[in-house]
């Protein structure tokens, strides 16, 4: 990017697309705007190189990171089926073939 009208021109431009591209990431609209300006916010000075993928690619690891903060933790089987669980469906898993080794 050059001076800071040129930043302003690009956002002027581009911004809706990346805002269109962080709904399709996430799902909703004022994430998908949170996750554009968050990007554009990584955006300073000079980039060389396409400033349109490189915010694109800001946008897809902030997702992810986002996505891997959230996970929510895992259960135990035996936890599952003690709060309400079906124990006939965790009886047929169990019964399944284990998957070959790769």
């Amino acid at each position: 990017m050059g001076p800071p009208g040129d930043f302003t021109d690009f956002v002027l431009i581009k911004g809706m697309g990346f805002v269109r591209y962080g709904v399709v990431l996430t799902g909703d609209q004022r994430e998908g705007a949170d996750l554009a300006k968050e990007a554009l916010s990584c955006l300073e000075g000079p980039k060389s190189g396409n400033a349109d993928s490189f915010i694109g690619t800001t946008m897809t690891r902030l997702y992810v990171s986002s996505r891997r903060r959230r996970r929510p933790p895992s259960i135990p089987a035996s936890d599952i089926t003690a709060h309400g669980g079906d124990p006939e469906v965790w009886r047929q898993l169990k019964e399944l073939p284990a998957l070959p080794a790769r």
